[in-house]
């Protein structure tokens, strides 16, 4: 039983933990009001000179297809820029030249990957188009520049083509395209090691040919194997070098073909 003496410090410990009890309850029920009144966005947008990763699919969804690109033994992109007389020529970054539509005529040269740049774009060409117009740009891009590596592969139709020169001249070449259209040089130890299956002029077998369309379609996945052997994988480049500043510009009608 309590007596008179100690039930005064018993009521004030009572009313003390009332006290905080109460506070603490205010306090949530202030914070329940406040989420509910003024909720906060959990993704806010980013600011427009931040650019998001997450915001490009093209890296998720279709980093498998690079219909063609060239790689260049080079730390110098001003020099690519101006071996390729590039019209309009700007900074940019990779990501914004892979996700966003641009003239036909565009090229992007990314910032150094080890000891190598990239040059990718529509203006490239393809083997299908004009196979003597591929190995004209290619030659030229290789006397102004030295060594020149180029990779073209299309998962639908199968086309697929690699080559590396060095000061013009054509150390290996090979392409195909329904047929065999370039076949230069000896057959590179990297070709065997990822088990590419090439073809000499008139012997390629015809694309329906039993067991064919899977030759032609492995031999289209293995040219990014092929390019890590020789230079780089463009789709194994940290996202973080995607997000490095790079040049652009139109490429000249005349003088690379």
């Amino acid at each position: 039983m309590i007596d008179d003496e100690n039930i005064i410090p018993v009521l004030l410990i009572l009313l003390l933990t009332f006290t905080l009890a109460s506070l603490i309850f205010t306090f949530m029920v202030l914070g329940y009001l406040r989420r509910r009144l003024f909720p906060s966005d959990p993704d806010p947008s980013p600011s427009p000179r931040t650019p998001r990763i997450e915001s490009y699919p093209l890296i998720e969804t279709d980093r498998d297809y690079w219909p063609s690109w060239v790689v260049l033994r080079s730390q110098n992109p001003r020099a690519i820029q101006k071996a390729l007389g590039l019209a309009r020529p700007a900074t940019s970054i990779w990501l914004n030249e892979q996700a966003e539509s641009h003239s036909p005529d565009r090229l992007f040269i990314s910032s150094p990957v080890g000891p190598w740049i990239l040059l990718f774009g529509p203006r490239l060409p393809t083997p299908d188009e004009d196979i003597d117009r591929c190995y004209r740009f290619l030659a030229n891009l290789s006397r102004r520049l030295g060594e020149t590596q180029y990779y073209c592969q299309n998962p639908v139709t199968y086309q697929h083509a690699w080559a590396r020169l060095d000061q013009g001249v054509v150390i290996r070449g090979y392409a195909w395209y329904q047929e065999t259209l370039w076949n230069q040089g000896s057959v590179s130890a990297a070709e065997r090691q990822t088990g590419i299956k090439t073809y000499g002029y008139g012997e390629s077998p015809e694309l329906w040919a039993y067991g064919m369309e899977e030759i032609y379609r492995r031999n289209t996945e293995q040219v990014f194997q092929l390019a890590e052997l020789w230079s780089v994988d463009p789709r194994a480049i940290s996202r973080a070098l995607l997000l490095k500043p790079g040049l652009s510009g139109d490429l000249a009608r005349s003088g690379m073909y």
